[in-house]
């Protein structure tokens, strides 16, 4: 099933559309919208813990922890 639509729609006429969804259909956007979400997390996670690393693996941050 592939949709391409390019369309404006409201937040609520968006929320309309998706009522008139059977079940199955509710079920397969529902876990479309968890994986993007859980992508984004994943995503967001990875380039913060890049940009941190620069600070962790520092010399100055070594001596700070280097007694615990």
């Amino acid at each position: 099933m592939k949709y391409n639509l390019n369309i404006s729609l409201t937040f609520e006429q968006l929320l309309s559309i998706v009522k008139q969804l059977s079940s199955e259909e509710k079920k397969t956007l529902s876990d479309f919208l968890q994986k993007e979400q859980n992508s984004d997390v994943i995503q967001t996670h990875l380039a913060t813990e890049q940009i941190l690393a620069k600070d962790w693996l520092s010399d100055k941050e070594e001596e700070a922890w280097k007694n615990l």
